[in-house]
């Protein structure tokens, strides 16, 4: 896995080269939707030694997204949307229990994308890139009845990469199903802060310009 990752960055900077050299063609602005699968460990305080409970919550995403060629065989784009999740982590601290947690999000990102093929209105394409998180809105939820404050940390990056299919239409409309994982390399501390993920949505993109 790790070696893929290596010749897929091989291959990034040397389409980021060619952006550079030749510069970029049809601009493309979309939307987006995905849902998300966040993965998340969190330690069991009432347990001996250290002991980390694993779930999973579901949540949602929604953005605007800017799409760009750089040549028949390489794609760039990025986004910003804001996701939203909810997570009930039932941490046990005492006599007092986290019951659920709500988090909002915004998101930026950033991406290269591989055409697998050389058909130029559809194909598979694999991508590459990478996702700022930063918190917008948090609320925890007590037994004992109180809010908790905002622990996740306000900002964090993290790699994603995964496969989309693109379908273009009159030349000028793209529909962009897509799939993949959002990693993380950070340790998790309290509950979320591994939020490794697995994602898969839809995006809708109209040409803007062709230069």
């Amino acid at each position: 896995m790790k070696r893929c990752l290596n010749y897929f960055v091989i291959l990034f900077i040397i389409g980021l080269q060619s952006a550079i050299a030749g510069g970029i063609e049809n601009i493309k602005f979309g939307l987006y939707g995905r849902t998300e699968q966040n993965i998340y460990r969190y330690y069991n305080y009432l347990s001996k030694g250290n002991f980390y409970t694993q779930r999973v919550s579901n949540g949602y995403s929604a953005g605007a997204m800017l799409h760009a060629s750089v040549n028949y065989l390489f794609n760039v784009g990025a986004s910003l949307g804001m996701s939203e999740s909810s997570y009930t982590p039932n941490m046990a601290f005492g006599n007092n229990t986290l019951w659920n947690v709500n988090l909002r999000l915004w998101q930026v990102n950033f991406w290269g994308e591989l055409k697998l093929g050389q058909n130029e209105f559809r194909g598979a394409r694999v991508f590459l890139g990478g996702e700022f998180l930063t918190l917008e809105y948090k609320r925890e939820i007590w037994s004992l009845g109180q809010e908790g404050v905002a622990t996740w940390p306000h900002t964090r990056f993290m790699p994603r990469i995964g496969i989309n299919y693109e379908y273009t239409w009159k030349k000028k409309w793209t529909i962009q199903p897509n799939a993949g994982f959002r990693l993380s390399f950070y340790n998790p501390v309290g509950y979320d802060y591994t939020f490794n993920q697995f994602f898969a949505g839809l995006s809708f993109c109209y040409k803007l310009k062709s230069w």
